[in-house]
């Protein structure tokens, strides 16, 4: 589609597994206390920022061989996905994990 290669979509595929797996159901679930949101938050937020940035970066030499900018990508992808995390971990902690203790 878009004559797009299957290398370039990727990086996607695989930060999208690795940020499930390891940054929803093991980071952001069991950080911090349940009733302590922001410092799931901030925990996973931050995880997220940086595993972005590392398989961006780590794989991006691999596949995008001679781009020079390739850091300035990985950094600026981290930061825009590190900040919409933090909206999106607000959404999943209201709607949709429920394991919050009884009043």
């Amino acid at each position: 589609m878009f004559n797009a290669e299957f290398s370039d979509t990727f990086i996607s595929i695989v930060l999208t597994v690795l940020e499930y797996v390891l940054g929803y159901l093991l980071i952001f679930r069991n950080a911090g206390d349940d009733d302590d949101y922001t410092k799931r938050n901030i925990i996973g937020a931050l995880f997220d920022a940086v595993l972005t940035l590392a398989v961006i970066y780590l794989m991006g030499r691999d596949i995008f061989v001679g781009e020079n900018d390739l850091i300035n990508a990985a950094i600026l992808s981290a930061v825009v996905v590190g900040i919409g995390e933090w909206f999106f971990h607000r959404y999943l902690d209201n709607n949709v994990f429920d394991e919050k203790p009884d009043p």
